[in-house]
This record gives structure tokens, C-alpha cells and sequence, in this order.
């Protein structure tokens, strides 16, 4: 049965309603894609809270507007909106990614990656359709049932495009779930989507994941969906870049590099680079954070008093998306970030901007 209009928890401003009424920073929190590297950025989460509530401090998490997320972060973004703790997030991830990425026999399952999915997606739905029902209590939830405002990409294969006048054509596009009363003015159809389906559908990634209803990862589209959160901020209500503040949230950077000056490679060395998709998400992530340091931030450091933050470690290493077997290591990268002297500096600072935003 679908949901009834009544069920949605709107914390959208009534069209007309004076502007002073509409919350003086409306606050998002975005996160990239990753795969098992969700466990990072969910231990971050975690920790942040920990050191913000340390100091009589409400939950950051608590007031948020709108939470965002790509591939993994997609998966955090709806259990965060949801209800689920970080702490909750982080042993997702910890006691199931084995059963999504099992670890044995990964060398042949890169060959086979050749031809078709290296994993089945039927230990995700089963995790994720335990884990969201019981967040929040009913079977089947749909996304009308996330009482917080959320925004999830995908890359929708064969959809309808309009053309302006001249109707529409099929091809691929992005498209961007969201459970916003109203959507461009008109009812959401969004809202009766299942949360299960659109988290098996953002964290498609190909070769890894089989596509999912048509759809594949929402990291294709924006791995990094803070630029689209912004849009969708100033889109729902009449407001200001100056009404919001920005969190953005990374799953490690992998050191990843091309060496050379002047190569001539064509079809093969370029699709075939072990380092491709890294290329492209990397190039697409820094892309959305580029433009929201522009749009949000009056001063060209990271500063707590900045509209928008980024933090982003760098991992000493790379870490596949799918190396299950890494989330220990990753955990406890986490935990060594606010002593580590290449990432201690942006810490300190990424926990100064949350007791701004949380006065």
C-alpha cells in the first residue's frame, strides 16, 4: 500500500511563508560513493559526533536539512535520514561487507568482470531490506517514510529525456531521488519509491554490481553530490547561498597517479587502465567541490566561519571499492586521522566548523 500523503514529515516552508520562518542555516551533509570505503567515512561520522557532543554540544547530525549521497554514501545518506547512528553505519558495513564483496577468489573475479558482474546483488538487498525495515519499523519502506529531508543519484540507462518543444527521446540520463513534498511544484512522485530499490540502484557500480531496474551507480552521475545538494536546496525554497552551510564528506583519497607527459594511447590503453573509472569519479568529485568552494565560501581557505567544508583524507594507500577485506584497516585509519600531522590540521578544523554550526 502506498503511503498517504499524511505519513511525510515535510520540512519544506509553506509557498508564502515569511522568509524569517525558514531556518537561518539550512544545513547539508553530503557523501561521496566508496564502496567498503563507506566504513570510513562512517567512522569520521562518528567520531565527529563524539567530539562535538564532548563539548555539551547538541548532536550534529541532529538538525540537519538535508542529507545527500552517491553510490555508498547514498547508503549512509538514507540510513542517517532514516534514523540509523553513525555508530549503527559503521557496524553495517563492518559485519556485511564480506557477504557483499567476499574477499576469496578475487583475482578470477576481476577476470570475470570482463563479461559480466563480479558480484551477485542479492546479499545487498537482503542486508539492506533488513536494515531499513527495521529503521523504521514498517516493511517495504518507501522513500515518503524517511522522516529527514534526501537526495540519491542515479544513472538511469534508458529513460526519456525532454527536448525542450520537441517532446521527448529515449536515452540515458541522471536522475536524482529525493522525498520532497513537492518536486519542481508538482507531487513527488519519488515519494512512493521503495528505499531499498533506490540504495540498490545508487550503489549499481558496473563490472562490480548488475545493473538494477536500468539503473546503475549513482557515482556516474555525481560521486561527489554536494553541487546537487546545493541545487536542490535553493530549488525547494526561495533562499539565499548565504541561508546554507555545506558539509562534504569524502571516502579517502587513494593516491592514485598517471606518470608520463606525452602518451599516445588510444581506445585499449585508456578503457583498459586499471586507473580509468578511478580518473573520471576522482575528476568529477573535484569538479563539485571546486564549484561549491566558489558558490558558498567568501574566504579561499578552510575556515570554520566558510559557508562550505570538505573533508577528504588521504588514505597512505589504495583501497579498492570492493576489498572487503580492508574495513578493519579503514577503521582504524579513521581513528588516526586527528593524530596523523598530514591530516590532523584539516581535522581540527572540520570539528571547529561543526561547533559553528551547531551554536
Amino acid at each position: 500500500m502506498s503511503p498517504s500523503s499524511e505519513s511525510i514529515a515535510p520540512r519544506q516552508t509553506p509557498p508564502g511563508e515569511a522568509a524569517a520562518s525558514r531556518p537561518k542555516n539550512y544545513r547539508i551533509l553530503s557523501i561521496d560513493g566508496g564502496g567498503v570505503r563507506g566504513v570510513y567515512a562512517a567512522k569520521l561520522l562518528e567520531m565527529l559526533e563524539a567530539e562535538v557532543t564532548k563539548r555539551c554540544r547538541p548532536n550534529p547530525f541532529s538538525n540537519i536539512n538535508l542529507f545527500a549521497g552517491a553510490s555508498t554514501g547514498g547508503i549512509i545518506a538514507l540510513g542517517l535520514a532514516s534514523g540509523l547512528s553513525s555508530a549503527e553505519l559503521v557496524a553495517l558495513y563492518r559485519d556485511n561487507a564480506g557477504q557483499i564483496f567476499p574477499s576469496r577468489c578475487r583475482a578470477l573475479r576481476k577476470v570475470k568482470g570482463i563479461v559480466r558482474a563480479r558480484y551477485s546483488n542479492a546479499p545487498l538487498k537482503r542486508i539492506l531490506n533488513h536494515t531499513f525495515t527495521r529503521a523504521l519499523g514498517t516493511p517495504e519502506p518507501r522513500l515518503a517514510d524517511i522522516p529527514r529531508h534526501v537526495l540519491v543519484p542515479v544513472f538511469d540507462l534508458a529513460g526519456e529525456k525532454k527536448l525542450g518543444g520537441a517532446g521527448a527521446v529515449r536515452m540515458w540520463k541522471p536522475k536524482f531521488f529525493n522525498n520532497f513534498k513537492d518536486n519542481a511544484g508538482r507531487p513527488n512522485p519519488d515519494l512512493n519509491e521503495s528505499i531499498v530499490d533506490v540504495a540498490m540502484r545508487t550503489s549499481a557500480a558496473p563490472t562490480y554490481l548488475p545493473v538494477y531496474q536500468g539503473d546503475v551507480d549513482g557515482g556516474m552521475v555525481s560521486n561527489n553530490p554536494s553541487m546537487a545538494a546545493l541545487a536542490q536546496a535553493l530549488d525547494a525554497e526561495p533562499r539565499q547561498p548565504a541561508d546554507i552551510r555545506l558539509f562534504s564528506l569524502g571516502t579517502g583519497m587513494n593516491p592514485f597517479y598517471i606518470a608520463g607527459q606525452s602518451m599516445k594511447w588510444g581506445d585499449i590503453q585508456w578503457v583498459c587502465h586499471k586507473l580509468f573509472p578511478d580518473l573520471v569519479m576522482d575528476g568529477m568529485t573535484d569538479v563539485a567541490d571546486y564549484q561549491c568552494r566558489r558558490i558558498l565560501n567568501g574566504r579561499p581557505d578552510d575556515v570554520p566561519g566558510n559557508r562550505y567544508f570538505r573533508l577528504d583524507p588521504l588514505l597512505p594507500e589504495a583501497i579498492a571499492l570492493d576489498d572487503s577485506a580492508a574495513t578493519g584497516k579503514l577503521i582504524e585509519l579513521a581513528e588516526k586521522v586527528p593524530s596523523d600531522p598530514a591530516s590532523a590540521p584539516l581535522w581540527t578544523l572540520a570539528v571547529q566548523w561543526w561547533l559553528g554550526a551547531n551554536p
